[in-house]
């Protein structure tokens, strides 16, 4: 477990949930008509799943010695962290006017080339395959993503 590393995530799924709360079910689920319960709901596990994993770390870190009075801010780290907010915003914005796949496939192959990866095959298949297999989960169960020209041309052939 790397102590730093997963606090760094947890902050960022914390943020991600705020956003979630705040932003993306109001303006995205409420506004266009759509029933909140679901995103609601999916959404409060997620805060009591971030709980969980925020007593995981304390009890690693206890269990370590790690002291949790003492954390360094490193620049290069803060800077990683707030381009990631400003794509979760970017990603946001671009989720009404281009749909859910282009702008999700943009978002992911950057946000993982940021964090490290530099295979790029890893990052092309994390691009297509995660907002392909999500549109479909998504459409098959009847809840739709934001449609943009991709999502209409392939709406044709999943929803009859």
């Amino acid at each position: 477990m790397h102590i730093k590393r997963d606090i760094a995530g947890l902050v960022l799924l914390c943020i991600l949930a705020a956003v979630n709360q705040f932003y993306f079910i109001p303006v995205q689920v409420v506004e266009e008509g759509s029933d909140p319960v679901y995103p609601l709901l999916l959404n409060g596990v997620l805060a009591v799943l971030l709980v969980f994993y925020a007593l995981e770390l304390l009890r690693s870190c206890l269990r370590r010695g790690i002291p949790l009075a003492v954390w360094r801010v490193y620049p290069r780290r803060a800077g990683k962290v707030i381009l990631l907010l400003a794509l979760v915003w970017g990603w946001a914005a671009a989720l009404n006017h281009a749909g859910f796949i282009g702008p999700t496939m943009c978002f992911l192959g950057i946000a993982v080339w940021l964090y490290g990866e530099r295979s790029l095959s890893r990052i092309v298949l994390v691009m297509l395959v995660s907002p392909a297999a999500l549109y479909l989960v998504f459409t098959l169960f009847g809840s739709f993503l934001p449609q943009g020209p991709l999502e209409q041309f392939l709406g044709r052939f999943l929803v009859q």
